[in-house]
């Protein structure tokens, strides 16, 4: 169970998540436990992310969304949050063009 607040850091799972740094079954392992403590401890936004996140995972367990689904439907809540997880894709200064 998360023991601490950077336990709770709903954005960093999320993009772990979506990076496929986490597994969708670790992100459900960690997120039951800390949506709890995010409830009582982390910032309005935290709860907010938490609470649709939640409303996925119950979409999936209740059979209405896939893996794919749940994967969508958390990216528009990334893209909704700002939640940064997109890999930054490098732009050419002008500069660097004119070489």
């Amino acid at each position: 169970m998360p023991a601490s607040k950077n336990d709770i850091d709903v954005r960093r799972h999320l993009t772990g998540l979506l990076c496929h740094d986490e597994t969708l079954d670790e992100f459900i392992d960690w997120f039951h436990p800390a949506n709890w403590l995010v409830e009582r401890l982390g910032s309005d936004e935290d709860y907010d992310i938490a609470s649709r996140i939640e409303l996925v995972l119950a979409e999936l367990s209740g059979g209405w969304i896939d893996d794919d689904g749940v994967f969508e439907a958390l990216r528009e809540t990334a893209d909704e949050f700002e939640v940064q997880w997109r890999p930054a894709t490098a732009v050419a200064s002008p500069s660097r063009l004119a070489s």
